[in-house]
């Protein structure tokens, strides 16, 4: 089962990013990170979590980046997972 982080802004965000990471990697699940914006998502649009990714090379990330409101893509990814953060 995944775990799941919301992120607004990676970089107010990096302490729940920390958290999720480790999680992750503790329980070997696959991490989903969650970015909701008003506009659409540009094709090829991502989120730099390099430093992250550097520091837990074994955690598999997806990263949703979703058009509208945070609480509903949150809650639908948030199903079935060992964690939310």
């Amino acid at each position: 089962r995944p775990v799941v982080v919301g992120v607004e802004d990676v970089d107010a965000d990096a302490a729940a990013l920390t958290v999720a990471f480790a999680d992750a990697a503790r329980h070997g699940a696959r991490l989903v990170v969650v970015h909701a914006q008003h506009r659409a998502p540009a094709a090829g649009e991502t989120l730099p979590l390099d430093p992250w990714r550097a520091a837990r090379p074994d955690v598999p990330v997806e990263v949703r980046l979703v058009h509208g409101g945070a609480e509903e893509h949150l809650l639908r990814a948030a199903r079935g997972a060992r964690s939310l953060v």
